[in-house]
């Protein structure tokens, strides 16, 4: 598994991510949350990116020394791809501390994290 950063306000970005958007209902529904609501000035997509396939995205954005991971889709919870998402992110030294972490899916457990509504994930980062 391969992990990549695009920003969707880059046409270039947004054509790669056109291919892997369009495979069914629940992809194509994050990608309209992210064309709505995209920020070009502080939001990246993390992508998890397994043979030709995405298996996770995660909607990254930057607020003051914070990440807040505003959505994250993985199309196979059980798999550990979220897990692997943010130990590349603590790994990259983007995440340092986890303040606080929602997520239905429930892979977020095994991280120590708690689990409490589907809204997103807020991280401390480096200054």
């Amino acid at each position: 598994m391969k992990f990549q950063y695009y920003k969707p306000g880059i046409p270039a970005h947004m054509t790669q991510l056109e291919a892997y958007f369009l495979t069914n209902e629940q992809t194509m529904t994050f990608k309209n949350n992210l064309l709505e609501l995209w920020s070009k000035e502080t939001d990246r997509l993390l992508v998890a990116i397994k043979g030709k396939n995405i298996v996770g995205a995660a909607w990254l954005r930057k607020e003051s020394n914070m990440i807040y991971i505003k959505y994250i889709q993985v199309n196979t919870p059980c798999r550990g791809v979220g897990r692997k998402m943010i130990e590349f992110l603590k790994n990259e030294q983007e995440v340092l501390e986890c303040r606080a972490v929602y997520e239905a899916k429930g892979f977020w457990h095994k991280l120590g994290f708690s689990a409490k509504d589907n809204y997103g994930a807020r991280f401390s980062i480096h200054p």
